[in-house]
């Protein structure tokens, strides 16, 4: 059995129904926490962060770090490696996170830093100039509640760059 992956947009995502949406010119410089509540309706979830930024010398790229996913009847994070605290993108899945995409030579598209994280040693920065996506998704339970949180900055105000956060 094969399941198609269907590859998003680069350059005109859907975003409707996001669950947030920042825009770098006004969006908060310091971490922010940032949660959702909802039932599971069906036995699977996928959660979305979708990000334009820009890598020059106004540094109006993203910032994102501990992400989790609480089953409240279970009290458990559902999510891998949402602190991204392995080093790595493990449990992750990324779309549209190429050079051609965002431009530059592998350090424009959302990656993993050490720099300005809100916790631990690793946090994902994205400066993608179109573009791209960090998705996970996850087994959900219908009819139990979930909370989805995570932590938000843009490094500097301004530009026209935009964030969303989805779920679907």
């Amino acid at each position: 059995t094969t399941t198609a992956t269907t590859i998003p947009s680069c350059t005109s995502p859907n975003t409707a129904g996001a669950l947030f949406s920042f825009a770098s010119a006004s969006a908060p410089t310091t971490y922010t926490l940032s949660t959702y509540g909802f039932t599971a309706t069906g036995s699977s979830a996928t959660l979305s962060f979708i990000m334009t930024g820009d890598s020059g010398p106004a540094h109006h790229y993203w910032l994102l770090d501990t992400v989790s996913v609480n089953d409240t009847v279970n009290n458990a994070d559902l999510l891998v490696n949402g602190g991204f605290s392995t080093g790595t993108l493990t449990g992750w899945t990324q779309y549209c996170a190429t050079d051609a995409n965002c431009g530059g030579t592998g350090t424009n598209y959302g990656q993993l830093t050490t720099s300005s994280c809100q916790k631990g040693q690793y946090c994902y920065v994205d400066k993608c100039g179109n573009f791209d996506y960090l998705v996970q998704s996850f087994a959900t339970t219908i009819g139990n509640y979930y909370i989805i949180s995570f932590y938000f900055k843009v490094n500097a105000n301004g530009g026209p760059h935009l964030a969303y956060v989805m779920l679907t």
